[in-house]
């Protein structure tokens, strides 16, 4: 149950997949009113591949989106190396939730 007024334009979530920088472009189904705020959560290809991933995200319009995919590997003794793009194969589960004025 929201507030009272009109129904706000949906929610639209997509699975998108990243190619060999780490980037993935959402080209969003329809032009939205304004750039929306984005959710972008990336799925580890190999669930035994010890990375942290995290993605960023480096352009939004109301026409789409681009994330990109970093990964750090740990090393025993030193923490985590320095961040590198991801590369190609990395899915990544974004959503989006429109702008309001408050």
């Amino acid at each position: 149950m929201g507030p009272p007024g009109e129904p706000g334009p949906p929610l639209l979530a997509a699975v998108v997949t990243t190619d060999g920088d780490g980037r993935a472009r959402w080209d969003f189904p329809r032009e939205l009113a304004a750039p929306p705020v984005i959710g972008a959560l990336p799925v580890s290809p190999n669930r035994r591949n010890e990375t942290a991933l995290s993605v960023v995200l480096e352009e939004v319009t109301s026409t789409y989106a681009v994330v990109r995919v970093w990964r750090a590997r740990p090393r025993l003794g030193l923490g985590l190396l320095p961040a590198e793009p991801a590369g190609a194969g990395v899915q990544v589960h974004v959503t989006t939730i429109p702008t309001i004025t408050i």
